[in-house]
């Protein structure tokens, strides 16, 4: 595992970047010509700043990552630990799944913009608590641990990566699911207040957190949309269908070969 470790200073300001894509392969294309092999090899940390999270007692830790590697990439998760002053140590993690961003590719074209291309610059952004005197940490320590390509391969541990599969597995079937509910809106005189209606028929099944909270929020949303726009049903229909084969196709992930 790859660490970058950064003292934070009052004021310190976040790396700049000023390079374009293109300037920054030229001079970097040898370097990718070599397979990363850790995580950290794959997404460097160019930066670690701390600012208040406002209206709580934590702290925002934003971590700029840049892809040093030659492929595209779809999700990453990252580690921040704080050391204080007082020896206590808190640690905060996030995982960015950004496999949905090839759904908007395929639907409109804009998702090649938000896809995270080799030498390109990420921002994680991790909640962070605070020790118990609530006091500034003394340093920062960000360390990539899990790094998932376009082309379904994945470098980290094998446990991670099997649970991000099943995570858009989940969210294929739950998307599928709601596919069934387009159609039945769209066989019904009017279609908002048949998603209404099931909405209201899967708020008292669908437990808090749980399973098929992502198309309880779905038929909601798309309800509301369809009051004002009763003719972008058929788009919806294949946004979703175009999400169901990314996802579906996105869970089929394999180990890197170390």
């Amino acid at each position: 595992m790859t660490c970058a470790r950064l003292r934070m200073f009052s004021g310190r300001k976040s790396l700049q970047c000023g390079l374009r894509r293109a300037a920054f392969v030229a001079a970097l294309g040898s370097a990718w010509g070599l397979a990363a092999e850790t995580p950290g090899e794959a997404l460097r940390v160019e930066s670690v700043t701390a600012a208040p999270l406002a209206g709580t007692s934590a702290l925002l830790v934003e971590v700029q990552l840049r892809n040093v590697s030659s492929a595209i990439v779809t999700a990453y998760a990252v580690t921040v630990t704080a050391q204080y002053a007082s020896g206590e140590r808190k640690s905060g993690y996030t995982l960015d799944d950004m496999a949905a961003s090839l759904v908007f590719e395929r639907v409109s074209g804009y998702g090649e913009n938000m896809r995270f291309h080799p030498g390109d610059l990420h921002r994680a952004r991790v909640s962070l608590a605070r020790d118990s005197h609530s006091a500034e940490p003394v340093s920062l320590e960000a360390a990539v641990h899990l790094v998932v390509f376009a082309e379904g391969t994945a470098i980290g541990p094998e446990s991670n990566v099997e649970m991000l599969a099943q995570n858009r597995q989940r969210e294929a079937e739950e998307s599928r699911a709601f596919l069934g509910d387009l159609e039945f809106a769209g066989q019904a005189p009017i279609p908002y207040r048949a998603l209404q209606e099931r909405a209201e028929e899967l708020s008292s099944k669908t437990p808090e957190n749980g399973p098929g909270r992502a198309r309880l929020a779905d038929l909601k949303m798309y309800a509301r949309f369809l009051e004002g726009r009763p003719a972008e049903l058929t788009t919806i229909q294949h946004i979703f269908q175009e999400r169901v084969a990314v996802l579906t196709e996105q869970a089929k992930l394999k180990m890197r070969p170390q």
